[in-house]
């Protein structure tokens, strides 16, 4: 369920396009730095840059569990 509603209910390729999650080890793109790596889904959704940044870096202050 997400906001109520059950995630069958979602069109599947949106629901993925909203899920977040950070790649690990392989998955990194190592030309980049780890703020660039944050930030490829988002350019790619067409998110604004100011947006990207901040975003990038609340998640980059955030702490290790």
């Amino acid at each position: 369920m997400i906001k109520n509603i059950p995630v069958s209910s979602y069109n599947p390729y949106k629901l993925r396009r909203n899920i977040g999650y950070v790649i690990q080890d392989r998955g990194l793109f190592l030309h980049l730095t780890i703020e660039d790596n944050i930030a490829t889904v988002p350019k790619l959704l067409g998110w604004k840059k100011k947006k990207i940044k901040n975003i990038t870096y609340e998640l980059l202050e955030m702490p290790f569990l």
